[in-house]
């Protein structure tokens, strides 16, 4: 099996115990616990991509991957939240360096938000008067601040989109996530009711609105954010596939039965999901160098990201219909994380009608 390539970014041997500690209980729990977030602040793994010019680490995009992919090894929720808190980071660079650092300048600042445009924001001097609701805002009941997509109401032929920020005292947070998986990544829905945004504090997620210039900022957003949502799944997987080896050996299944060809088939298609991931995020990070990433490498990353997510669903439920009842079981890992695999391949940019 693969292990990790080293990084001065990841985490330590005495925060992975931490959080292997936290492992069996995240599902039960249904929220996000202080212990993990302690884990991820202190390394300033929420700023992976914030840019070094506003504070941050500013990863390359392989880098910040793997780290995501190391936290969904040990549990699909913390993955998921690592990628969201981190994936906002890079609004920094849209932001004058005074507002950047009001929001992200500490290890433990993190953002939540939406990109459905939800609000609207009527045009006042010196800013706008933001109202709306959000859905699925992961994160939310420890984001420090939110973002939100809305139009822009100066007149009824207006359909300009901005997003805004806005400090998390200022958003009241709607408990309502309820999902099969991913139960402790606090997805729930937030809104904002007659909020004065100040002009400096609304940004649009353009290149020609970036106000610092790097390889990371010059990809697609699209493609950014696929980047960071499938290593979730390959690193989720690597865990459904140890629970399920554990499974089969406990169940002394021959080396010949279904089951244990169907953990070997399921380790192949990891092993080359996880590759061809890799291979082609180099390729587009290394190009990303010399020239803009053009819109058909974007439509084939698009694709590759949601092959790799059939292939493991598929190969997954090979697996898991000889779970018997540990597999149906709600207080079982290999259900957890079961659970956990279906609800982040649910998304929306992983489903092949987004292509």
């Amino acid at each position: 099996m693969d292990t990790l390539h080293n990084s001065q970014y990841f985490f330590s041997e005495e925060d992975q115990k931490q959080l292997i500690d936290l492992q069996p209980s995240l599902d039960q729990l249904g929220y996000f616990p202080r212990e993990a977030l302690e884990v991820i602040t202190q390394n300033q793994h929420f700023h992976l991509f914030v840019p070094q010019e506003r504070g941050g680490l500013g990863c390359s995009l392989t880098t910040g991957m793997r780290i995501i992919e190391a936290y969904s090894r040990i549990e699909g929720n913390l993955g998921w939240i690592v990628q969201i808190g981190a994936g906002g980071g890079v609004f920094a660079a849209y932001l004058e360096e005074a507002v950047a650092r009001s929001f992200l300048g500490r290890p433990d600042q993190v953002i939540a938000g939406s990109d459905y445009a939800g609000g609207k924001a009527v045009s006042v001097p010196g800013g706008y008067k933001v109202s709306g609701a959000w859905k699925y805002a992961s994160g939310s009941l420890h984001a420090t601040a939110f973002t939100a997509n809305c139009r822009i109401v100066k007149d009824p032929n207006d359909i300009r989109v901005k997003a805004v920020i806005v400090p998390a005292e200022q958003v009241t947070v709607i408990k309502d996530w309820n999902a099969m998986g991913m139960r402790a990544t606090d997805s729930h829905s937030f809104r904002i009711n007659d909020v004065f945004v100040p002009e400096k504090h609304a940004f649009t997620v353009a290149p020609d609105q970036l106000l610092i210039e790097n390889r990371l900022l010059q990809l697609p957003f699209m493609l950014y954010a696929r980047a960071l949502f499938v290593p979730v799944l390959i690193g989720t997987t690597f865990r459904y596939l140890n629970l399920y080896r554990d499974y089969v050996v406990r169940r002394n299944f021959s080396l010949d039965s279904r089951s244990a060809v169907a953990a070997d088939h399921l380790e192949k298609t990891w092993q080359a999901s996880r590759n061809d991931l890799y291979q082609y995020a180099e390729k587009i990070w290394h190009s990303a160098e010399i020239k803009e990433v053009d819109k058909e490498t974007e439509k084939q990353f698009s694709r590759q990201c949601i092959q790799i997510t059939d292939r493991l669903l598929i190969s997954i439920d090979q697996c898991h219909r000889h779970t018997g009842m540990e597999g149906i079981r709600m207080n079982s890992q290999i259900n957890a994380t079961y659970r956990n695999i279906k609800t982040a391949a649910a998304h929306f940019l992983l489903s092949p009608g987004s292509l």
